[in-house]
């Protein structure tokens, strides 16, 4: 459950701006605190493939820290031929 977004959007508005950000804060920290403990890699891309977020679980599973795959583009994790093919998907 989202204390803000399952609100209308008439009720989101109505809430002092302070409120509003209070509240998305602690939704950005809640949903940070799922990933970073997840069990499973997350990889996160922006629309040209390049590297964004990389959870603990993905720099153990890849053998990389973040530092050093941030910004970097996501076929560097794949084996050929999905290397190869991968950017042509994001088209």
């Amino acid at each position: 459950p989202s204390p803000f977004f399952d609100r209308p959007a008439s009720e989101r508005d109505a809430l002092p701006i302070d409120r509003r950000i209070s509240e998305l804060e602690a939704e950005v920290a809640q949903l940070r605190g799922i990933v970073e403990h997840a069990v499973d890699a997350i990889v996160s891309i922006d629309h040209t493939g390049a590297i964004t977020g990389f959870n603990p679980a993905a720099e153990l599973l890849f053998g990389h820290s973040f530092e050093e795959v941030q910004g970097r583009n996501i076929r560097m994790l794949m084996p050929e031929p999905y290397r190869a093919e991968h950017d042509g998907y994001l088209r």
